[in-house]
């Protein structure tokens, strides 16, 4: 049933009431139609006698759900002020990496005592997981996901799939094919698996082009994997290929998330956004553009190298804005993709050869195709194809640099430390400027007489 949030926020008075009531068996059937974040912020301000009534009555199974989407130290505390026993129980059914997360803010005698009640397999998972650092794929990843065998048969697969306890079912929806080592050689969605044929087995049907990552890897650079190639799962092997669990794609979000709010980079403490005091914005932009004053100087002093071609033909004067102009707006283009990918995290300092290629293609055909397009209102306006080609040549030039400046000057302004949305753009409008000068009007003196014969 599709609820709306009018109707959820109806569903959950009606669950705090029931529970208010006592009438905990009903209180369950509700809470099913609540999202169990809900129901579990819910739960954990109850009182220690409703609360174990509720999951008692819910099982402890389904308990779990609702409350792992919560905090671990929060998890912690409500399990705290339960009964040793039923606290016991329901930590056991949580997620063996949820298990190891509350388990750090549980005192060491209660955390002794519950990994000697878990059965041995469990309570092994729970100590590998919590031997993890901080920082490594290890400590976030999920041990929960469905593993088969190479060869297995793919109805058999389906069946065991079905018998899964509810509610417990992997959030992921892939199968991963392990060999006869134990080593992860394929996955499969759920998707294929259903349209599987009776006769096929998990090898017909499987991925085995699978990108992986260690668990003693950083597990930040797994987020950014998980990023960088759109990703739906990415599995967590460990030194010997052995599969070991599962990065999901909202650990990876939470994550990058958490490195975004800490070390965003236009940002920080030094940066300007939006809310900066006009006092410190003029403090930060000023130093740059009265920098720019002197830089463009540099243009002035290009123009006025070429004063006796600009006398003995003055039209020519009229079209260099265009270049120039041309060229910023190009370049600007260029810079506002590299600075949103740095800003966004998805590309850094080792991204700066990809962005050069791929600028210089699309300086190459946007160039080509700008220079033919004014060459073309050349010759519709002064009737000299000479001109025409001058003009043309210089503006597809002008771009072609624009573009590569624009792709590579970000990454580079950041690695130096400095703010790009501060710096790149006095410096590319200088260089655009000076560029295009230099080459309009260089090629301009070299064809001079042609362009005169021409007119």
């Amino acid at each position: 049933m599709l609820l709306d949030a009018t109707a959820v926020e109806g569903r959950t008075r009606q669950f705090v009431e029931l529970l208010d009531e006592g009438n905990v068996d009903q209180a369950v059937l509700v809470s099913r139609e609540i999202p169990p974040i809900e129901v579990g912020l819910i739960v954990v301000e109850l009182t220690s006698d409703v609360a174990v009534s509720f999951c008692k009555a819910a099982g402890m199974m389904y308990s779990a759900v609702f409350l792992d989407p919560l905090p671990a130290r929060r998890i912690a505390k409500f399990l705290s002020s339960l009964p040793e026993k039923e606290a016991m129980d329901l930590c056991r059914a949580l997620p063996a990496n949820g298990i190891a997360d509350v388990l750090v803010d549980m005192d060491n005698g209660w955390r002794e005592k519950f990994l000697e009640y878990l059965p041995e397999a469990q309570s092994e998972t729970v100590k590998r997981l919590s031997s993890y650092e901080n920082d490594v794929v290890g400590a976030i990843m999920s041990s929960d996901f469905i593993a088969a065998r190479s060869g297995a048969s793919v109805p058999m697969l389906r069946e065991t799939i079905k018998t899964l306890p509810k509610g417990r079912s992997p959030r992921e929806p892939f199968v991963f094919v392990l060999d006869a080592g134990d080593c992860l050689c394929g996955m499969i969605s759920w998707k294929d698996l259903l349209q599987g044929s009776e006769q096929s087995t998990v090898n017909d049907i499987m991925v085995t082009n699978v990108v992986a990552v260690r668990d003693t890897d950083k597990a930040m650079e797994a987020a950014h994997i998980y990023q960088k190639r759109g990703l739906s799962v990415l599995p967590v092997v460990n030194k010997e290929d052995h599969l070991v669990g599962v990065v999901s794609l909202e650990e990876a979000l939470e994550l990058l998330a958490q490195e975004a709010v800490n070390t965003y980079p236009f940002c920080g403490q030094d940066d300007e956004s939006t809310f900066t005091p006009v006092v410190g914005s003029i403090r930060r932009r000023l130093p740059w553009m009265s920098l720019n004053v002197f830089l463009n100087l540099g243009a002035v002093a290009i123009i006025s190298g070429f004063e006796e071609t600009i006398e003995e033909l003055p039209i020519i004067a009229a079209f260099l804005p265009m270049i120039t102009d041309m060229g910023g707006n190009v370049g600007i283009q260029a810079l506002s993709v590299s600075i949103r990918s740095i800003a966004l995290m998805e590309a850094d300092f080792s991204d700066i050869f990809y962005s050069i290629r791929k600028e210089f293609f699309v300086g190459i055909i946007n160039g080509s195709s700008l220079g033919v397009l004014f060459g073309v209102i050349v010759i519709l306006f002064e009737k000299n194809w000479m001109l025409a080609l001058a003009a043309g040549l210089a503006l597809g030039i002008n771009v072609l640099l624009a573009c590569l400046v624009g792709g590579c000057m970000p990454f580079l302004v950041k690695k130096c430390g400095l703010d790009p949305a501060m710096v790149t753009g006095p410096l590319l409008t200088t260089i655009t400027d000076c560029t295009g000068v230099i080459v309009y009007l260089g090629l301009t003196q070299g064809l001079l007489s042609y362009i005169i014969s021409n007119e």
